[in-house]
C-alpha cells in the first residue's frame, strides 16, 4: 500500500491536532479529583492538600509525567510511592529499571 503526500500530510495533520488538542488539568479539575487520582494525596498546598507535589495520575498521560517530574524533583522516599502508585493503577507502563 502506498501512501501519497497529500494523505501523508493529512495523517500528520491529524496528529498534530491531537497532541495539540490534548490538555493539562485545571485547577478545579484537580481538585475534583479522587485522591485515589494522586500518587501522593493529600501531600499538597493548596485546597484539600491538592495542588504542588501530589502528582496526579488519573490516566496514562499523567502518570508517565509523574513518573519524569518525580525523577527529576522528588525525594528518595516520593520516588518510590509515585512510582508505587503508578505500578498499582497503570502496570502496563514501563518503568525501566527501578
Amino acid at each position: 500500500m502506498k501512501i501519497t503526500k497529500s494523505q501523508l500530510k493529512d495523517i500528520i495533520k491529524e496528529e498534530i491536532e491531537s497532541v495539540l488538542s490534548e490538555k493539562d488539568l485545571s485547577a478545579d479539575e484537580r481538585r475534583d479529583l479522587p485522591d485515589s487520582d494522586f500518587a501522593l494525596p493529600g501531600k499538597g498546598e493548596g485546597p484539600e492538600g491538592k495542588q504542588a507535589g501530589s502528582y496526579p495520575i488519573p490516566d496514562e498521560e499523567h502518570a508517565r509525567s509523574a513518573l519524569s517530574l518525580v525523577a527529576q524533583h522528588g525525594t528518595a522516599e516520593e520516588k518510590a510511592k509515585v512510582r508505587a502508585a503508578v505500578k498499582r493503577k497503570f502496570p502496563n507502563i514501563d518503568q525501566g529499571n527501578e
